[in-house]
């Protein structure tokens, strides 16, 4: 076989040669090890990390300008509009999107936040060692990418809790059942369309779709 099944770090997986190893009893393929990291983990992983990068920069940019809202701004500032302040009371569609667009926003942060520390490691270990507390990064942010998921995951429940009883705790905030769960999905964005505009928008998407291209 390649002989490349090894601890590596903080789990048994693509390695050069066995931990603490010397002499002859270090059999294994370093050239190989680093290639098979990059080109079935870690190159698939950024590709993939990137593509979501700029599809999403991309969609943010398109709805900036069909809202007008970057004006006389220009790239790269007008890609974060959607990190703008919310408008109470009015609630506009601007302040939907804004709202939706940041829950997107903190998914994609927290794939970075979970890669960066073990894609820094194993670029340092091609031609050297990475420092301890690099490792330790490593181990502490990735295992959470589900604990960070789950944490946006509730985070519109958290928000409107936070907003109607700003007095509770927040275990009691990120846990307390409302009548906004069980609308649109057990946590859904907190919506800002009342129900005929919401169903007015649904009725003229159909007849778009039906009638204008007939």
């Amino acid at each position: 076989g390649l002989q490349l099944y090894h601890p590596a770090n903080l789990w048994c997986w693509i390695a050069p040669y066995p931990l603490g190893c010397s002499g002859s009893a270090c059999v294994g393929r370093s050239d190989l090890s680093n290639a098979f990291r990059w080109a079935f983990f870690y190159g698939p992983l950024w590709f993939a990390i990137l593509l979501v990068t700029a599809i999403m920069a991309s969609i943010y940019y398109f709805i900036a300008k069909q809202q007008e809202v970057i004006l006389a701004e220009a790239p790269p500032a007008a890609l974060f509009w959607f990190l703008g302040k919310e408008y109470e009371p009015e609630k506009t569609k601007a302040d939907r999107d804004r709202r939706f667009a940041r829950q997107a926003f903190w998914y994609l942060f927290a794939f970075y936040l979970n890669y960066v520390f073990p894609t820094t490691v194993r670029a340092i270990q091609i031609n050297g060692t990475p420092p301890f507390g690099l490792l330790v990064m490593m181990a502490i942010f990735g295992p959470l990418g589900g604990f960070f998921n789950y944490l946006i995951y509730i985070r519109p429940r958290f928000l409107r809790n936070k907003k109607k009883h700003p007095g509770w705790s927040f275990i009691k905030k990120i846990s307390n059942v409302d009548e906004e769960d069980h609308k649109l999905g057990a946590f859904r964005t907190r919506s800002t369309m009342k129900p005929e505009a919401r169903a007015r928008m649904v009725a003229e998407a159909h007849y778009q779709l039906i009638f204008e291209r007939k």
